[in-house]
């Protein structure tokens, strides 16, 4: 199995830094509410246009993100696991995911995807790690699997530890790497 892993709401602090960016607070958010703009007061098109290149490259990570990766490259093989992202519509998107990717995953600069259509990746040998129940609707449609990462915008908020809920998901799949494909994790994470 090849797994693909998304940045935002996964591994990167999306929600937080846009918060932050816009100075709001996110303090009661609704729970299973996915429309970020509405959450925090503006018009979709207010929130994503102010999004610059700055915002993408400086995001933090989330807390739990280098579990999630330690746990997805020791499960399914390192060299089995690759990034994949969706941008908006403004370039800026695309080339401040890239400045992340190589600031703070230096191993995934050259293992990385990115575009709207996930679903384009799915296969029978292929799962989608993401947090947005749309995502991984389409890409069980497209045929391949996919595990829904806990978080309090998405139908699984009401689970507190997403590590131990992918640890339980892909243990019950057996899914794994082929032994010829395994190789030792490089864990170094460079998230500071």
């Amino acid at each position: 199995m090849r797994c693909f892993v998304d940045l935002d709401g996964v591994l990167v602090d999306f929600v937080g830094g846009a918060a932050s960016y816009y100075n709001r607070t996110v303090d009661h958010w609704p729970a299973g509410q996915f429309d970020i703009a509405k959450t925090l007061g503006m018009s979709s098109q207010q929130f994503w246009n102010g999004l610059n290149e700055g915002y993408w490259a400086n995001l933090q990570p989330l807390p739990d993100a280098a579990d999630i990766l330690q746990l997805l490259e020791n499960r399914f093989g390192a060299m089995n696991l690759c990034i994949l992202s969706s941008p908006t519509r403004d370039p800026r998107s695309l080339s401040g995911k890239l400045k992340w990717i190589q600031r703070n995953l230096k191993k995934y600069e050259r293992r990385f995807l990115i575009g709207p259509s996930k679903e384009f990746c799915a296969s029978a040998q292929t799962v989608l790690i993401d947090d947005s129940d749309r995502n991984i609707d389409r890409f069980h449609q497209a045929g391949g699997a996919a595990i829904l990462v806990p978080r309090r915008w998405n139908s699984l908020h009401e689970i507190e530890n997403a590590v131990a809920h992918l640890e339980q998901r892909i243990a019950s799949k057996n899914w794994h790497a082929e032994p010829e494909e395994e190789v030792q994790p490089d864990l170094s994470f460079d998230f500071d």
